[in-house]
């Protein structure tokens, strides 16, 4: 039935940080950042649904150059974010686009667009208010270890330390 799973990762995929303090690390400051820990069960939850034939992609306020990372390490399709500046090989911290308001169902809708997927044969899956946008206008909506923003937007409401407990879900 479903045909895209679009994930957030600040808060969904990343626990205990945001992928900005991540950007510390590509600079090379990584004494100056948290270490950054990711939901466990990132792997089998893409592969499972790439298994079923799904699309996967990642849309996320945070910066592009992080989501791009997360994307190649894990095999997503597809991943939308803020374009944040680069000079010298550093971030300078300066956002040069900003994913912000409306941003995240744009990209979501544009996905669909070029995959001739109907939003309704989509699963979002998010963790705050940022989300809420895309999970209106998807088939299936999962919040995640989700703030109380999103109470009462959402299909499914789950607190874990594992991305498979999803699955169940689908």
């Amino acid at each position: 039935m479903f045909q895209l799973a679009c994930f957030d990762m600040d808060g969904t995929l990343i626990r205990n940080t945001n992928s900005v303090r991540y950007l510390c690390c590509l600079n090379g400051k990584e004494d100056e950042a948290l270490e950054i820990e990711l939901i466990s069960g990132i792997d089998d939850v893409i592969k499972r649904l790439k298994g079923d034939g799904m699309k996967t992609i990642l849309i996320t306020a945070g910066p592009v150059q992080v989501a791009g990372i997360m994307k190649e390490k894990f095999g997503f399709d597809e991943a939308y974010g803020s374009n944040y500046d680069v000079s010298n090989g550093n971030f300078t911290g300066r956002i040069l686009e900003h994913l912000g308001e409306g941003g995240k169902l744009r990209s979501l809708v544009s996905f669909c667009a070029k995959n001739e997927i109907d939003l309704q044969r989509t699963i979002a899956i998010g963790d705050s208010a940022s989300d809420i946008e895309v999970f209106q206008k998807s088939g299936k909506s999962i919040a995640i270890n989700y703030t109380d923003e999103l109470i009462g937007n959402a299909s499914v409401y789950l607190k874990t330390n594992t991305l498979t407990d999803i699955l169940r879900h689908l």
